[in-house]
């Protein structure tokens, strides 16, 4: 409040304004939290109402107080108005923000799927030997030949061939059951 006096020029519109405030803030109040339905922004507004009207106070110090309370609601309510617009773009922005760091709902749904099978996967390998799970590591996630997985482990490629035919069997079969 002592803010809003050093916007007012005489010890007279001092007085004044302090009596228009006395008797008009809580009705402002009410109003601004009417429309905004939050008690701080409603606070901040009716401050800026009463901070716009002690800045032009040389203009209505002639009004009675029925007209400076009509006139001060109008403003108020265009303020919260304001306050509805300018949440409204902030949360606008922040969804714009968020669909472009988020995928698209059919990219969204594809990943998520794919998160459940490679869940599904990895409990499967775990019922498998440990010279399954070598086999099946050598050949799909580093991409050896049959020959390479041979020299690596010592066995023939056919013993690799027919290894890696039985394990993605039992595989097939852990999948078919954990479905």
């Amino acid at each position: 409040m002592t803010d809003l006096y050093l916007l007012l020029e005489t010890p007279e519109d001092k007085a004044s304004f302090q009596k228009l405030y006395e008797n008009i803030y809580i009705k402002l109040l009410y109003v601004a939290q009417g429309i905004l339905h939050n008690k701080q922004d409603a606070e901040d507004v009716v401050h800026d109402v009463f901070a716009k009207v002690a800045k032009n106070y040389h203009k209505y110090r002639n009004m009675n107080e029925r007209d400076m309370l009509s006139l001060c609601i109008v403003i108020t309510r265009n303020a919260c108005i304001n306050v509805i617009r300018q949440n409204e773009r902030r949360r606008e922005t922040v969804m714009e923000i968020k669909d472009d760091l988020l995928p698209s709902g059919e990219d969204l749904l594809e990943g998520i799927l794919q998160k459940e099978k490679i869940a599904i996967l990895e409990q499967a390998l775990l019922k498998l030997s440990t010279e399954d799970k070598n086999i099946l590591i050598l050949r799909y996630y580093h991409g050896m030949s049959y020959k390479e997985i041979g020299r690596t482990l010592g066995i023939k490629t056919k013993t690799v061939d027919m290894r890696l035919y039985r394990v993605k069997a039992k595989l097939r079969e852990v999948l078919l059951r954990e479905q």
